[in-house]
């Protein structure tokens, strides 16, 4: 779970469940989006989100979530083992 905060706009980003690789996108404890692969044997991604979420903060949890530290975030987007 990460937690975001830019200017006015907070969200809560969570793995939809353990065993998937989509991540879900809260605001007040409403689901605005989302970060799924485009389907199970891609290292592409979807990000899907409300027009509520800035770009900016789209990619940003995108990029947590695709292991943006690669030594201490390991990528559910990658298959490769960080460096």
């Amino acid at each position: 779970t990460f937690d975001i905060r830019s200017g006015p706009t907070q969200l809560t980003v969570r793995a939809h469940t353990a065993l998937t690789r989509r991540f879900d996108l809260f605001q007040g404890g409403e689901t605005v989006g989302m970060i799924r692969p485009e389907h199970p044997f891609t290292r592409r991604a979807v990000i899907e989100c409300d027009s509520s979420v800035p770009e900016a903060v789209q990619l940003f949890a995108f990029w947590l979530v695709d292991g943006g530290d690669r030594h201490a975030i390991p990528s559910p987007f990658l298959s490769r083992p960080p460096r």
